[in-house]
């Protein structure tokens, strides 16, 4: 019972790998996905690093040196993966780091969610006075849920991208082979007079 459960697994497993394995080029919106998801990074580093140097009272004293480092040491790693994607227009050579990241990520927010160094009150305070409601509704209870919910999707997708990772690897070079693109043979009435 055990071992055909694992089998089955196994066989799922295999098949979303070598759909993966098959996609691994990114299309012209994946790579637009990267660049947003750069930029975005860097405007949160810079959202937030106003928020350290001001200070807007957003970081609370228990913020401390080592706070700062994973917190803003974690936006910065997470651009590695996109610049991967980006520089080699694949998707599998990003994994492992995708994978790390994921850890990293993991490892963050239960210490955040225990320490709860953050003080959301002043959350919208580095936006101008009009857009300042855009952020107002944060409050710490709604963003520690959050972090909470995450946690708990981490369990669950952490030893998912390791194990895809892992039976990508493992597949044979012939399943890894990506579909020629659009080559098809030429359709009966598309063949040349000197053909016929």
């Amino acid at each position: 019972m055990v071992e055909a459960i694992f089998s089955r697994a196994m066989s799922w497993f295999e098949k979303q790998a070598e759909k993966e394995a098959k996609n691994d080029t990114l299309k012209k919106f994946d790579r637009l996905g990267q660049i947003l998801g750069i930029v975005g990074v860097v405007i949160c580093i810079i959202f937030f690093g106003y928020h350290l140097t001001k200070p807007t009272g957003f970081f609370t004293p228990a913020f401390g040196t080592f706070d700062a480092a994973l917190f803003f040491g974690i936006n910065l790693f997470g651009i590695i993966p996109q610049i991967i994607r980006l520089v080699m227009n694949r998707k599998i050579p990003a994994r492992p780091f995708d994978i790390i990241n994921s850890m990293l990520l993991f490892v963050a927010m239960i210490y955040f969610v225990a320490k709860f160094p953050f003080d959301f009150s002043h959350f919208a305070d580095p936006l101008p006075m009009s857009l300042e409601s855009l952020l107002s509704w944060v409050s710490n209870g709604l963003v520690s849920a959050l972090m909470v919910l995450g946690i708990i999707g981490m369990l669950f997708a952490l030893p998912y991208q390791t194990l895809l990772y892992m039976t990508i690897r493992e597949l044979p070079p012939e399943a890894k082979e990506q579909p020629p693109g659009n080559t098809q043979p030429a359709k009966p009435e598309e063949t040349s007079e000197e053909a016929k």
